[in-house]
């Protein structure tokens, strides 16, 4: 039996909600940490899409 395709978005979007939550604090290390390298906003950026690759295998 199928569930219901809604459902089961809801349940994505408050458990990615809920991850945004546990990782805002990490986001803010790396502003601290990119003040050694050339570019802090390419830093960021980097942490960013590492944060996310980490969300879309877990989900």
């Amino acid at each position: 039996r199928h569930h219901n395709p809604v459902d089961s978005i809801c349940r994505k979007i408050k458990s990615i909600q809920m991850m945004d939550q546990v990782s805002n604090p990490a986001l803010q290390i790396p502003k601290f940490q990119s003040q050694n390298f050339n570019s802090p906003q390419c830093n960021i950026k980097k942490n960013l899409e590492e944060i996310l690759k980490k969300r879309t295998c877990r989900s």
